[in-house]
């Protein structure tokens, strides 16, 4: 007996011996018909994660900051298929260009691109799954006319802009709304005679170019910070409240992990009186404050 199990044995090691090795090339995450980011550095320091990136770009790399579902900044480049993305890796690793847990992802938990900056001038493109709308007060072949218009609404409390359409016509335009928010900032605007009886709603899907405000002419700009909160609940709920109101207002993720609520931009003098008005109104806080545009981090609510 016990010599038919020491044959059995010896049979069985013969054959595995014999036999091909395991083909882990289909188990691979890693194919030619699939594109990765490498993240490079995770961290939530917004001025870190950009330093990381531009120290990524001066050694000749394209490397980009994104925030993430878990509010950390991601520093990327890519994307690059399966391949190229695992050597890239390697590369970055033995030039300490890369932590050693640099891993690979599709993107899909990015939620805002947020270094470097779309070039500038150019339109963001943007979901609107939300049933968000611009209310476009009137469109002139004028770009200095709608210039004009946006800053006279801008003086007024309105959060207006200017974009080209393709047809090559200048839409001055506030927003965005949900719809019926929308209609009802359209009825006050032609009430109050800041806009034509033919304003009208749109997503914007057929907008080409930002023309004002740019990076350019907000360089300077102020955004009013009505309150600031640790919970991110609570100041998408306050601003919410404020935009069903007709404010057009945003929720920023702030460097010390607080979020703010966020009306503007403005010019600093006129910035100043508008937040005075505001807190006599009880729409901003007594220690509501002025912060430059360039300071602003990233925004998670709307999103677009």
């Amino acid at each position: 007996m016990l010599r038919r199990l020491m044959i059995f044995i010896l049979i069985m090691v013969i054959a595995s011996d014999c036999m091909p090795p395991p083909d882990y090339s289909s188990q691979s995450m890693y194919s030619e018909n699939s594109e990765y980011y490498i993240i490079t550095n995770s961290t939530t320091s917004k001025a870190e994660a950009i330093n990381y990136a531009k120290r990524l770009i001066s050694n000749g790399y394209n490397a980009s900051v994104y925030l993430s579902d878990n509010w950390y900044y991601a520093v990327v480049i890519g994307k690059y298929d399966g391949y190229m993305a695992k050597a890239k890796k390697r590369e970055l690793m033995a030039n300490n260009l890369a932590r050693n847990d640099a891993f690979f992802t599709r993107g899909d938990g990015f939620r805002r691109k947020i270094y470097p900056a779309n070039q500038a001038g150019m339109v963001q493109k943007r979901s609107f799954n939300n049933g968000s709308y611009f209310v476009v007060i009137r469109s002139t072949p004028s770009e200095a006319e709608a210039i004009r218009r946006a800053k006279d609404l801008r003086s007024n409390y309105y959060n207006a802009e200017v974009y080209q359409s393709d047809n090559g016509y200048y839409a001055v335009v506030v927003g965005t709304y949900e719809e019926e928010i929308a209609e009802n900032k359209r009825r006050e605007l032609i009430y109050r005679e800041f806009a034509r009886k033919d304003a009208f709603k749109t997503r914007g899907n057929k907008f080409i170019r930002k023309v004002y405000p740019t990076e350019s002419t907000v360089r300077d700009g102020y955004y009013i910070v009505l309150r600031s909160t640790p919970s991110e609940d609570e100041a998408v709920r306050r601003a919410e409240r404020l935009v069903s109101r007709g404010y057009n207002v945003s929720v920023h993720l702030c460097d010390n992990g607080y979020y703010a609520i966020v009306y503007g931009m403005f010019e600093i003098d006129r910035a100043k009186d508008i937040k005075q008005d505001l807190i006599y109104r009880d729409i901003a806080r007594d220690d509501a404050f002025l912060i430059p545009e360039k300071d602003v981090g990233a925004q998670v609510y709307p999103l677009y």
